[in-house]
């Protein structure tokens, strides 16, 4: 039974809100992959897009913040001046581990030291209190509107995050992503296939089909010349037995050469033909040759 409202919560300033709701976006699109200790379905992610102030604030905010399993603290130095990015790191320490926190850095300094310059330090004055070095995902140089958050110039970046919500190491996830993308390949290439088969088989059958209706036809036409013209009757049932040996069309056939006349060639007594080997026609049909051993 999953025990929190959300998998994370993102804190971020309202100044860095086109990244916030590209991040939101994506992870809420993303499945971790199962045999890892977070739940299998698409990530539940919350981020505050209200204004709040006082007790209002305190009440909106502080349920979401209880439960969530992580909470996601996009590091810049205008999170770094945000007194409501500080004390959602506070309230949501309060009762989670310092673990659960998740730096994700998109511009400024990562120093954490006072001798840095404190108009580009990046990370929130709370969330040096609780970590004393932030390891954070790296997305310095992204732009919203242009750049995709797991591309390969943020490959590491993007495994890194997932593997701080997933409770996991990077390597872990890459693992498994890639054996889930060999998976999602080998679905792919049989679904290709089943459905190549199935439109070549379609095909074949709709020829078949076609096929089966010219023959059709042909020996329709064959029939009714079989009788006033059996030389053209016999020619459109040869041609409706080329495109499908149907009965109809063999029958076509029978109808049509039993209606041709009989085609008998006398030959003398003292021809000397003996055991013949050819005959042959003469294009006016009114010769024949015809040839022995």
């Amino acid at each position: 039974m999953d025990l929190y409202l959300h998998d994370a919560f993102i804190s971020y300033s309202r100044k860095d809100k086109p990244f916030a709701v590209l991040l939101e976006r994506r992870l809420r699109r993303y499945t971790p992959p199962s045999g890892l200790p977070v739940p299998k379905r698409r990530l539940n992610i919350f981020r505050d897009e209200e204004d709040f102030t006082g007790t209002e604030y305190y009440q909106a905010v502080g349920r979401h913040l209880q439960g969530s399993r992580k909470l996601i603290i996009i590091c810049s130095p205008n999170a770094r001046a945000s007194s409501f990015v500080n004390d959602e790191i506070q309230r949501f320490t309060q009762v989670h581990s310092a673990e659960d926190l998740i730096a994700v850095l998109i511009a400024g300094s990562p120093e954490t030291t006072s001798a840095a310059d404190d108009a580009d330090m990046a990370f929130p004055a709370a969330l040096c209190e609780r970590l004393e070095l932030p390891l954070a995902s790296d997305y310095r140089g992204f732009d919203p509107k242009s750049s995709n958050l797991h591309s390969a110039r943020y490959r590491t970046s993007w495994y890194k995050l997932l593997a701080d919500i997933c409770n996991s190491s990077r390597a872990e996830i890459e693992r498994r992503e890639g054996r889930r993308k060999f998976r999602r390949r080998i679905q792919w290439g049989g679904a290709v296939a089943v459905i190549s088969t199935s439109l070549a088989v379609a095909a074949f059958v709709a020829e078949k089909e076609s096929r089966s209706a010219r023959s059709n036809d042909l020996a329709n036409q064959a029939l009714g010349s079989a009788e006033s013209d059996p030389e053209r009757g016999t020619s459109l049932a040869l041609e409706a037995i080329g495109e499908s040996r149907s009965p109809l069309a063999l029958s076509s056939l029978r109808v049509a050469l039993s209606n041709l006349p009989n085609l008998l060639v006398s030959v003398s007594p003292d021809a000397g033909v003996y055991d013949p080997v050819g005959v042959a026609f003469a294009p006016d049909e009114r010769r024949v040759v015809i040839v022995d051993k």
